[in-house]
């Protein structure tokens, strides 16, 4: 907007709330694919985990493993990081500088790192 307002182009009455209403679209579609790569790896952790108690990995009556604990939330969090990154789950716009993109890798980033040092920390 800015070369656009330089070069003498300028916009149109209301342009502000058209930017609003794009934005809360892009908004609206991130959080839901936030949630929905969430759902996706939460359900694939349980039927992991109806299958470690089926074949008696794990028990209710076994002591609380914290390195298991951290390993499996350290997982959780790269699994979610990384489904919700490559997943295709938010919009991609044409030069990628839509608040939603930069929002991205920072995301990302801060749902990767503590699950690579939670699941690291469980197996050391």
């Amino acid at each position: 907007m800015l070369e656009k307002y330089q070069s003498g182009d300028f916009p149109d009455e209301g342009w502000e709330r058209k930017v609003r209403e794009d934005n809360r679209r892009y908004v609206t579609d991130y959080r839901c694919g936030l949630f929905k790569s969430f759902k996706i790896v939460a359900i694939c952790f349980l039927i992991a985990f109806a299958g470690a108690f089926a074949f008696g990995k794990i028990n209710l009556s076994y002591p609380l493993d914290m390195n298991k604990v951290f390993s499996l939330t350290g997982g959780f969090f790269a699994a979610w990081a990384t489904l919700f990154e490559l997943g295709g789950f938010a919009g991609q716009g044409w030069k990628g500088n839509q608040m939603h993109e930069i929002a991205r890798p920072v995301i990302f980033m801060a749902l990767f790192l503590p699950g690579l040092v939670l699941a690291s920390l469980g197996q050391l």
